[in-house]
């Protein structure tokens, strides 16, 4: 049987953030596989979340992470580690 996925404890907050900029939020955080957390979408620009609550050294290394890694190679992904970066990344998303 599989567990529960467990969360970045910043997630919530994220999501709310995201929300409240107007992007709608697909949360994806139980699939696993190297599917990121979130799938995010403002008018019809989107892009998927990864959250992390580590430092920003923290990236898509194929030696820590590879199914995120091939699953970066063919979607767009963003880490976000927190509630200013969604923020930047939805006024990204509209520029």
């Amino acid at each position: 049987m599989r567990r529960a996925s467990k969360i970045d404890a910043n997630q919530p907050a994220i999501i709310e953030a995201l929300k409240h900029c107007g992007a709608k939020v697909l949360v994806l955080s139980a699939m696993g596989g190297g599917v990121p957390d979130l799938f995010v979408t403002v008018g019809y620009r989107f892009t998927f979340v990864e959250v992390k609550s580590t430092p920003a050294t923290w990236s898509l290394d194929p030696r820590s992470a590879p199914a995120q890694a091939d699953f970066a190679k063919d979607w767009p992904v963003r880490t976000i580690r927190s509630v200013d970066e969604a923020i930047q990344m939805v006024r990204d998303l509209r520029s």
